[in-house]
């Protein structure tokens, strides 16, 4: 139970102004002691509520101070209650943000789980599609192979129906083409073979016992000198003026000699030389041509005066 005595001290210290004998303000004192003692003796358990700056403070009177002197100590909490109640926040807030980043992490993995499984199970159908497209596509590039084909074919047909007089005259050349192109081919085939055999060896000169004969009867109307030149490495030129020099003999001439020479420029054919043309160089060379031989005359002045010389060269 309260002291009446602390509460009129309480009282003349809260208004000064007020007298001690104002019966009303006593009876409004005891009013209020009657209730707080109802309230004090109700069992209750107290309890320290937090009070941080923003929270309004609670409007007392030095009456109720008085009265209630541990409301004080409810307002106030002390640093190791600040650090627990801070310490427990702060523990909240991490794993708060802890539970929302694992939440996060597994919804991106199974909507990325999600979407692998629809994209397996969409590429059957992309595949199939794919297919069917390109069996599309065939088909139409099939369809238009087809009408090019046939609008060739109604082309064709109609330029043969349009032109038959042309078709006629072709048909009666064709034989004939293929006869020329047949010769053709043949021909080439023979060049081929020529071409692929072995040259022939070359026959070598030979004088005819006609031509021997016809040769000194012609020689004889008029005999002279003669020198016979072949070059060293040509057997066939060396027997072909051994001949001509014995059908001379027999026609009256007289042989100097048959030279063998080391030739600079291998000469081909017959060739007569002689300081100027004479009789006996303009015989000769008919002679020889007479019976079937190429013969030149040329103009030499290392040649002596009233000879001359026969240089038989190789083969044409």
């Amino acid at each position: 139970m309260l002291n009446k005595s602390l509460l009129i001290k309480a009282l003349l210290s809260h208004d000064d102004k007020k007298t001690v004998h104002d019966k009303k303000e006593i009876t409004n004192t005891n009013n209020v002691l009657e209730k707080v003692n109802a309230y004090q003796e109700k069992p209750r358990s107290v309890t320290n509520r937090v009070v941080s700056k923003n929270t309004p403070r609670i409007q007392t009177t030095p009456i109720e101070k008085a009265a209630f002197p541990e409301r004080q100590y409810a307002l106030t909490l002390d640093p190791l209650s600040k650090f627990v109640i801070a310490f427990t926040f702060a523990t909240a807030v991490v794993a708060a943000l802890y539970f929302v980043a694992t939440t996060g992490t597994h919804l991106n993995r199974a909507n990325n789980e999600s979407e692998q499984i629809k994209e397996n199970d969409s590429a059957p159908k992309i595949v199939m599609q794919n297919a069917e497209a390109d069996k599309t596509k065939q088909a139409k590039a099939d369809l238009g192979i087809g009408e090019v084909n046939a609008a060739k074919a109604n082309q064709q047909t109609q330029s043969a129906v349009s032109a038959p007089t042309g078709a006629i005259a072709e048909t009666a050349q064709a034989p004939k083409e293929r006869e020329r192109q047949r010769n053709q081919n043949i021909e080439l085939s023979h060049q081929a073979e020529a071409r692929l055999q072995p040259a022939q060896p070359i026959a070598p000169r030979q004088l005819s016992t006609q031509q021997r004969a016809q040769l000194t009867a012609t020689l004889k109307i008029i005999p002279g000198q003669i020198t016979f030149t072949v070059p060293t490495d040509d057997v066939e030129a060396q027997n072909f003026a051994q001949m001509i020099a014995d059908a001379l003999y027999d026609a009256g001439w007289t042989i100097q000699g048959v030279n063998v020479e080391l030739l600079a420029n291998m000469p081909v054919g017959l060739t007569i030389r002689s300081l100027i043309s004479t009789p006996h160089t303009s015989l000769l060379l008919r002679s020889l041509r007479s019976v079937g031989f190429d013969v030149s005359w040329s103009m030499d002045q290392s040649v002596p005066a009233g000879t001359i010389v026969l240089l038989v060269g190789s083969k044409p």
